[in-house]
């Protein structure tokens, strides 16, 4: 598995700027079957896609993936450890049952196969398109696979007339796994995150809850574009799964993490502090409605609610009840 050094492009149509973009290559071991995907850059996200989409063009899984040493495949090479694989691209890796083994540093000779893959996808396939224009990636791709077809079908002379397509079916197909069911899903990761005393564990600016017996902990924060599982050290069950949100600054809770105080605040003091609050005048019990809706974090609105309180009694409610409109309108809760 490897990237091109030459670079095919695409045309913005709003800027008429040419945008050079990566063109990935995956070669098979024996028959030398060739893959080619482009993809926007190298970054982890567009890696695993063109790894996932290049397992599916060989309808199979091999026993190693042999990738350089970039940083979306290997996180760092040391001594002591020797390659440490990207956490997520070892999800992949697992969960295709294949073991990802880089190259050594500086030894091209260790994939040999995919230089000449590179080199003559390079010929075959960028010179064709040299001269077309392309406005989007997925028009690129469409005219690469079209490509790829003539190419892996085409006689080779040293091998007695038979295509790449034909040695990998005599070859390589028979020794290949059975893809997965389901192709994996690109997830972000956090890695030793500590769960705050009330609870929750911050992803892109939202909080989500943990059961509250993880206060302390560290935990592993899996991220997708649908969901967010939050997992226990050494753990491979969720011990929390939400809803991704994009609401920055808000917060997902979930009654069954929280501790029996919480929920009796929730249920009951919740109720006594809102009615407190009307007693005491319009706006503060807007500033209560608001806060209460906007955090729902029962420890976090709890001690708002007792601050109101002593303010209250320190200032008057008059003063108080003008503070709360003065915040509500500046909409600061």
């Amino acid at each position: 598995l490897d990237y091109s050094g030459k670079r095919p492009s695409i045309l913005d149509l709003k800027t008429g700027e040419r945008r050079s973009v990566e063109l990935f290559v995956a070669v098979m071991g024996a028959s030398r079957k060739t893959f080619a995907y482009a993809t926007y850059t190298q970054r982890l996200q567009d890696w695993c896609e063109a790894n996932v989409r290049a397992l599916e063009f060989y309808r199979g899984v091999p026993r190693l993936l042999v990738p350089d040493n970039l940083k979306s495949a290997v996180d760092r090479v040391t001594v002591a450890e020797g390659h440490v694989i990207n956490y997520t691209y070892a999800k992949l890796a697992q969960h295709y049952d294949c073991i990802v083994m880089p190259t050594r540093p500086r030894k091209p000779k260790d994939k040999a196969a995919v230089e000449v893959g590179v080199r003559f996808t390079q010929r075959w396939i960028l010179a064709r398109l040299r001269n077309r224009v392309f406005t989007s990636i997925g028009e690129l791709n469409a005219a690469i696979a079209e490509l790829l077809v003539r190419m892996n079908d085409k006689p080779m002379r040293a091998h007695d007339g038979k295509s790449r397509s034909q040695l990998f079916e005599e070859l390589d197909r028979p020794a290949l796994k059975a893809l997965p069911e389901l192709p994996f899903e690109y997830a972000d990761w956090k890695l030793n995150v500590t769960v705050a005393q009330d609870y929750h564990i911050l992803w892109d600016g939202h909080h989500y809850s943990v059961p509250h017996t993880y206060i302390g902990a560290k935990v592993r924060i899996r991220a997708t574009a649908r969901q967010i599982e939050v997992y226990a050290k050494d753990d491979h069950c969720p011990i929390a799964t939400h809803l991704r949100s994009s609401k920055r600054g808000g917060c997902t809770t979930q009654v069954e993490h929280q501790p029996a105080a919480h929920r009796v605040y929730a249920q009951d003091q919740g109720t006594e502090l809102i009615a407190w609050a009307e007693r005491s005048g319009s706006w503060i019990s807007a500033f209560v409605k608001k806060h209460i809706d906007a955090h729902r974090r029962p420890a976090l609105s709890m001690q708002a609610m007792r601050g109101l309180r002593r303010m209250a009694k320190e200032y008057g409610p008059e003063r108080l009840n003008a503070a709360c409109h003065r915040a509500l309108r500046i909409n600061t809760t």
